[in-house]
């Protein structure tokens, strides 16, 4: 089994059983005023207005398993026009015959798709990604808790942030700065603003862990980083007073609750990975259809008890927050 087989596996067999999301309750309005056949939760994503306030986050690339995922959810994803971030590009780029394992399927004209490339790699590679998959943006991950953890990764992290600039400043297309399971704070927002990147996915803790997924593929495992980094709620408080970013919820995203207390924290939208990870290894396409349709009539039904009849109306005074979460 490759790398990239190992993530999938690992990915697909860990269990979420709470997390942030959990310590936050909805403020519940008796006399809502709305009416659920007109509630609107349409969004913007990277700029361009989009159907569903959902989008399905990198996940895999590089492996003839991970073509078979690609394609059922590139098929998803264009049935409900929900954007769709492909894994990361570096196998293709070293291995010009696995570019078919990133292909997508049944695209619709308005289907928006994102390259992947992580922040060690230059222009070139960034620039290789976008031209060959024909994306409309770029997912940049930054991990180096991951690297860190992996037995075959990187232990030099001097160059990432000019490489974040560089590929923003030379691409014609919008360019989003991810973490993958650790999440962001303050210093990391302002940092990121500071090099121009205003789409920002803060990938907090409390999902998919990638430090427990390496430490499963090392002999000697790093227990410390099993617990490190903060949840997607923390790191969405973190960037409340950051002014002029567009931020983004992904990390623990399991149901339609999850979905709309993240926009209710400032996210524009929501990235799903282990939801549709799921879907695709379990499920047909039709019954991936239906799941998928339920999550979005909840999400719809919610905002209607909550008396919000669009996305930009949720906010933090929906909810009800510890003051522990407010680091």
């Amino acid at each position: 089994m490759n790398r990239k087989d190992d993530h999938i596996a690992y990915a697909h067999a860990q269990t979420v059983a709470n997390n942030d999301f959990d310590l936050i309750r909805f403020k519940p309005h008796g006399l809502p005023e709305t009416n659920k056949a007109l509630v609107n939760y349409a969004t913007e994503f990277l700029g361009n207005k989009v159907a569903t306030p959902i989008y399905i986050n990198a996940m895999t690339g590089g492996s003839k398993q991970a073509q078979t995922i690609n394609g059922k959810l590139s098929a998803l994803a264009s049935h409900f026009g929900l954007p769709m971030a492909l894994g990361s590009y570096s196998s293709a780029y070293q291995d010009a015959s696995l570019i078919n394992t990133y292909d997508v399927i049944n695209a619709h004209d308005g289907f928006l798709k994102l390259a992947n490339v992580g922040a060690d790699k230059p222009l070139v590679v960034a620039k290789t990604a976008v031209q060959k998959l024909n994306a409309d943006g770029l997912q940049i991950h930054i991990n180096s808790v991951q690297e860190l953890i992996m037995p075959e990764g990187e232990r030099v992290f001097k160059g990432w942030s000019d490489n974040i600039k560089a590929v923003h400043d030379a691409l014609n297309v919008p360019v989003m700065v991810k973490e993958v399971g650790f999440g962001m704070s303050t210093q990391t927002f302002k940092t990121l603003k500071n090099l121009g990147i205003v789409y920002i996915d803060v990938s907090g803790r409390g999902g998919t862990n990638f430090a427990s997924i390496e430490n499963k593929r090392r002999i000697s495992t790093y227990q410390a980083f099993e617990q490190w980094g903060l949840s997607t709620v923390e790191s969405l408080l973190q960037a409340e007073e950051i002014e002029g970013i567009h931020l983004y919820a992904s990390g623990g995203i399991r149901h339609a609750g999850d979905v709309v207390k993240a926009l209710a924290l400032g996210a524009e939208a929501v990235g799903l990975s282990k939801f549709f990870l799921t879907l695709a290894m379990e499920d047909d396409l039709p019954t991936m259809i239906e799941k998928t349709a339920h999550l979005l009539d909840e999400i719809k039904t919610i905002m209607c008890a909550l008396g919000v009849d669009n996305v930009k109306a949720l906010n933090k005074h929906h909810l009800i927050i510890p003051k522990h979460l407010w680091l």
